[in-house]
């Protein structure tokens, strides 16, 4: 499971991430991991709205096609 972090800044944001140090462009998005969330640095910038952390949107699965039945056999 992914987390989205969103810079709501009109500059870029350096984030220290569990996997290195990631610099956010101003009013853009990127993907992290859960426990990213609860580093120090970020946790911080989310408490002063300069991140905003959200889950992306679950992609619905396709619809079922609606199963047909046979036809029946007419008997004369």
């Amino acid at each position: 499971m992914t987390v989205r972090l969103a810079n709501t800044c009109t500059r870029p944001v350096e984030v220290h991430l569990t996997g290195g140090v990631v610099v956010i462009p101003a009013l853009s998005q990127i993907d992290c991991s859960p426990e990213d969330l609860a580093l120090g640095q970020v946790a911080a910038l989310c408490r002063r709205g300069v991140l905003v952390a959200h889950e992306p949107p679950v992609e619905a699965a396709p619809a079922a096609k609606p199963r047909r039945r046979p036809a029946k056999k007419r008997t004369s």
